[in-house]
């Protein structure tokens, strides 16, 4: 029995004897699919998964994304990379891989409407950048005693700087 097999055998185990599950256990399981290219029971995970609301946003969804790829479904694979609202690099990587895998890279970016909001976005920074033109700072706001604060991205200008880091790094927020 090779290291992927134990891992759902005990996996399963863990299910019958209802030991607490987590939502690395679940990215663990999806890439022992994949290795096995176990669709079922790879199925069955992504199932139990969603049950119990435990899917690792960009790890978990990659791993299934390689996982559904392995098992030649990419229409599994498809659906679950169009869940991410924000696909980042490991979740492009697994979806663009598993339609190579499949013999199907060429096809790949006719199949995600992303891909060209992503280069108009690039045209528009590039435009940007030319016209030496910035975009806003992010800010945050919060409330705090009913008083709402706002906190610009790296301004340490405010008069309570100090003393909000320094109980950030103690982890006493009051």
């Amino acid at each position: 029995m090779c290291e992927f097999e134990e891992a759902l055998e005990t996996f399963e185990s863990w299910r019958t004897r209802s030991v607490d599950i987590n939502s690395f256990t679940y990215t663990s399981i999806f890439q022992a699919c994949s290795a096995l290219t176990d669709f079922n029971s790879g199925a069955q995970a992504h199932a139990d998964a969603i049950k119990s609301t435990l899917i690792a946003y960009q790890h978990g969804k990659s791993a299934m994304i390689t996982m559904f790829s392995s098992c030649g479904r990419l229409d599994y694979a498809t659906r679950v990379f169009e869940s991410i609202d924000v696909p980042g690099a490991m979740a492009w990587t697994a979806i663009i891989a598993g339609y190579a895998c499949q013999g199907k890279a060429a096809e790949a970016p006719k199949h995600f409407k992303r891909i060209q909001k992503w280069k108009e976005a690039a045209s528009v920074r590039k435009m940007m950048t030319q016209r030496s033109l910035r975009k806003e700072v992010s800010c945050s706001w919060i409330t705090v005693m009913g008083k709402v604060l706002q906190f610009i991205e790296g301004d340490k200008h405010h008069p309570l700087t100090e003393d909000t880091y320094s109980k950030l790094e103690a982890g006493s927020i009051e």
